[in-house]
């Protein structure tokens, strides 16, 4: 596992995460923990961002596409057909 941590202390699984936002019920946006806030080590074992992130390679790990296959990057390009 790697984390990404920007300059102002957001912490995504990768650079990719920073461009999807990730809603709670009632379209209420879930924010990246920050490392300013909380400890890597706590981030790291509980972040509703992460696990977020988490379940969305897992839903888009098995379609094959371009950029060396990121479940991500099909995300992003899913997303950008439904616009």
């Amino acid at each position: 596992e790697k984390l990404n941590i920007n300059f102002d202390g957001s912490v995504f699984r990768c650079e990719a995460f920073k461009y999807i936002q990730f809603k709670k019920k009632k379209n209420v946006p879930i924010t990246p923990d920050n490392v300013l806030k909380r400890r890597i080590k706590d981030i790291n074992s509980k972040s509703l961002f992460l696990e977020k992130s988490i379940d969305l390679v897992e839903k888009y790990s098995n379609m094959k596409s371009g950029c060396n296959n990121c479940p991500v990057q099909k995300y992003l390009k899913e997303k950008d057909k439904n616009v």
